[in-house]
């Protein structure tokens, strides 16, 4: 998450649109998964980014494949689907997380967070 940490303005007047004011600039930093205050640098602050797109490896396709009209089943699954359904995903998303030290390597041990998927059920 980032915010505006106000630091003193050193200099001539303010920027244009930006107010006069003694105090405005610094970026604030807090780590994206827990939340802890990454300003003051003590700790280390790390990047995380990530790329996120579609790809479509083809199938090999035959001469009875071309040759095939697929016309009524795709109008069958348009019939079938939901609006929401329609919606697809962006295709393509980059993303980018600051994260403190612990963080750090817990993502680093973890990236997909798999251990979260698993069950610890008792024995009844």
């Amino acid at each position: 998450m980032k915010g505006t940490l106000l630091m003193p303005f050193k200099g001539g007047p303010s920027p244009p649109g930006i107010p006069d004011r003694k105090w405005w600039g610094m970026l604030h930093y807090s780590c994206d998964l827990c939340g802890k205050d990454l300003t003051d640098g003590t700790d280390g602050r790390y990047v995380v980014q990530m790329e996120v797109f579609a790809t479509h490896d083809p199938a090999e396709l035959t001469d009875a494949d071309l040759g095939d009209d697929h016309l009524e089943e795709v109008g069958q699954l348009l019939r079938e689907a939901d609006a929401e359904d329609l919606e697809p995903a962006p295709a393509y998303k980059k993303l980018r997380y600051d994260l403190c030290k612990a963080c750090h390597l817990k993502f680093l041990a973890d990236p997909l967070n798999r251990e979260a998927q698993k069950f610890d059920f008792s024995e009844n």
